[in-house]
């Protein structure tokens, strides 16, 4: 009976380690006595957060996805959307979350799950000019995280635009000009 009691409170301490372990952070580590008052005996659990898991959930051999493929435009105008494809594999087959920062002031963008080498496309829109670089990392659902990829995207209006604008701007001052000379001359 009190064996039984014992137990229960041992196995009561490892799941408050787990929980408190999570809030603190997985690689503090612990040093807990537990005193048996009817033999006059007491044993020592040291336990890490993430070995814990590792044992209890058998992940110990878990490899970190892929580090991901990103494709799409390198360049565009403020406003308009730009869409871009991401994939990553992992070597035992996880569900990946991909993570994104898209170098300007939105923040980071987490998406998924999404299973293993599926291609997943997401859009984002810049609206200012500027040279901006994206990142990306995936994370299996047991929480390896891949290196980052990184994609640099030029967003400006277009150079053609603005070089027809000056064209014109100049023939009409030009023509002001030829205007105001005529209107002399003949006055």
């Amino acid at each position: 009976m009190k064996s039984s009691f014992i137990q229960r409170n041992i196995v009561s301490i490892i799941i408050a380690l787990f929980i408190f372990s999570n809030v603190v952070g997985a690689s503090s580590v612990y040093n807990v006595k537990i005193i048996n008052p009817n033999e006059k005996t007491f044993c020592t659990i040291y336990s890490r957060t993430d070995e814990f898991v590792e044992t209890i959930l058998d992940i110990s051999g878990n490899q970190p996805p892929d580090t991901p493929d990103i494709s799409g435009p390198t360049n565009g105008k403020p406003g308009i959307e730009l869409g871009y494809t991401i994939v990553s594999s992992d070597p035992e087959g996880n569900d990946i979350v991909y993570c994104f920062d898209w170098g300007d002031d939105s923040g980071q963008v987490c998406i998924g799950p999404y299973p293993s080498g599926e291609e997943v496309t997401i859009s984002h829109t810049w609206n200012e000019n500027g040279t901006y670089t994206i990142t990306v990392k995936a994370s299996d659902i047991l929480g390896e995280e891949s290196g980052l990829a990184t994609l640099k995207v030029r967003i400006s209006t277009s150079r053609t635009t603005t070089h027809y604008r000056i064209i014109l701007y100049e023939i009409f001052h030009v023509l002001k000009k030829i205007k105001n000379e005529i209107l002399d001359f003949y006055l």
